[in-house]
């Protein structure tokens, strides 16, 4: 899979899918695929959200990515995701 955000690229032999906001695809950054242990569990899952916000946000520093890991562990927590 190569996710692209300019329609400009093409690639031989990959198939060809549009994301809008009307599109019945979509990308959550919040999602991840496993809690596993063994693969760091809820920590690391919080982990490589911020490290994605702080490639679109450099500026993060560190009291705000402490903050942020507090609000991700209770919105994960709200919805019953847990360590």
């Amino acid at each position: 899979m190569a996710l692209a955000f300019h329609p400009d690229l093409q690639i031989d032999g990959f198939d060809t899918k549009k994301i809008t906001a009307k599109s019945d695809i979509g990308i959550n950054p919040l999602d991840f695929d496993s809690l596993d242990e063994e693969g760091g569990g809820l920590p690391i899952q919080i982990f490589n959200v911020i490290e994605r916000l702080k490639v679109t946000y450099p500026s993060i520093g560190d009291i705000q990515e402490a903050n942020l890991i507090e609000i991700l562990e209770e919105a994960y927590k709200r919805k019953g995701i847990r360590r």
